[in-house]
């Protein structure tokens, strides 16, 4: 019974953070390098597509990725990585909606002068 709670309560914790892209680590001395918010509005029975790349100053290794989803219900859209990231000077997210969902999402892009 113990067990079954746990994996249920685990479950939910991750339907929750579905749509939310995190990725790396704050680190001692890295700043925010870049922040910005996407809004694409949702087409009916349409699937949305949007590309975003971020590019740094050439100073800077990316420390850290959020990509998170700010609308209650988490039915945006799934981010992936498609370059860069982690370790990188630059990052390229491709953002995917479900059906008939828009994409609304906060990036935030830490990073380390190297």
């Amino acid at each position: 019974m113990r067990c079954s709670l746990i994996s249920l309560l685990a479950l939910v914790a991750a339907a929750s953070a579905y749509h939310d892209l995190m990725q790396g680590q704050r680190e001692p001395g890295d700043t925010l390098i870049a922040q910005m918010q996407i809004d694409k509005e949702y087409k009916t029975l349409r699937v949305i597509e949007h590309v975003e790349s971020i590019l740094g100053d050439g100073n800077h290794r990316i420390t850290r990725i959020e990509a998170i989803d700010y609308k209650q219900k988490k039915t945006s859209a799934t981010p992936h990585i498609m370059s860069g990231g982690v370790g990188q000077s630059h990052v390229t997210i491709k953002f995917i909606s479900e059906r008939g969902h828009g994409i609304h999402y906060i990036i935030k892009v830490y990073g380390k002068h190297y």
